[in-house]
């Protein structure tokens, strides 16, 4: 595991759970040297570590800065009923608004879990004219504010109290910080996972390195070779199980645009 280069298992790892090693894998019909090995597998880690954040819809689960993130709200606010139920009122029904007022003035962030938020600035200006980003004051027991600020399990809300947003398209700006700390358990479960794609590869290489096609590849062919039109294999139910956990949902609609 790295947190420099973003991975979350290394050769070691692999080899400490499977006995592979430079001598059990060919390279153009012979054994492969330390060097080799190492650099094959360290290119399987990496590429495997991308299969892991594409299933679970993330970056990567790394503490990371998130700047300049934009999003659209508000846009609906000059449609007094755009979203609303009929309810009895005397003989007949009356609109009622499903909380629009909070429901237009709040979204989520895309990466998480949020560590924190740094910044949020919201475009004041009209339409047609050049953007004024006005940066808003979060709400705390100490200070009124513009934003507040609300945390769920692994999901973090924005909710806008005043100085909303002119109605258009990226009006607002946020800079946060999301992902785990390198010392969090949750690494432990993505390095094994990571692990289960790497040797899947590996038991599939070990298999077939007899046939002519892969005793003739060489180290680099193999790492490129290793690309996501594997997952049917690479990605077991016994991997997805646990990476299922940390597997981001789409909380909201524009969650990953």
């Amino acid at each position: 595991m790295s947190v420099v280069d973003g991975t979350y298992c290394n050769s070691a790892d692999v080899t400490n759970l499977t006995g592979y090693f430079h001598k059990t894998m060919l390279t153009f019909g012979r054994e492969m040297t330390e060097g080799e090995y190492e650099m094959f597998v360290s290119g399987l880690v990496k590429t495997a570590t991308e299969l892991v954040n594409r299933w679970c819809n993330v970056s990567t689960f790394y503490s990371h800065e998130i700047t300049d993130e934009y999003h659209t709200m508000n846009i609906d606010d000059l449609y007094m009923y755009s979203d609303y139920i009929l309810r009895p009122y005397g003989f007949g029904y009356s609109p009622y608004s499903i909380d629009m007022e909070v429901k237009r003035k709040q979204f989520y962030p895309r990466e998480y879990p949020v560590i924190s938020i740094s910044k949020v600035l919201v475009n004041r200006a009209s339409v047609y004219a050049d953007p004024q980003w006005m940066e808003l004051v979060q709400r705390t027991t100490s200070v009124g504010g513009d934003y507040l600020v609300q945390a769920r399990f692994n999901s973090t809300r924005i909710q806008i109290l005043k100085n909303i947003p002119t109605p258009g398209t990226d009006n607002v700006r946020i800079t946060y910080t999301a992902g785990y700390e390198s010392t969090d358990p949750v690494f432990l479960a993505l390095s094994s996972a990571t692990s289960m794609i790497v040797i899947n590869y590996l038991n599939y290489k070990k298999k077939n390195q007899e046939a002519s096609t892969f005793r003739q590849s060489g180290v680099v062919d193999f790492a490129e070779m290793f690309n996501p039109q594997f997952a049917s294999f690479l990605l077991t139910a016994d991997v997805k199980s646990i990476l299922e956990l940390y597997r981001r949902p789409p909380i909201d609609p524009q969650l990953y645009v």
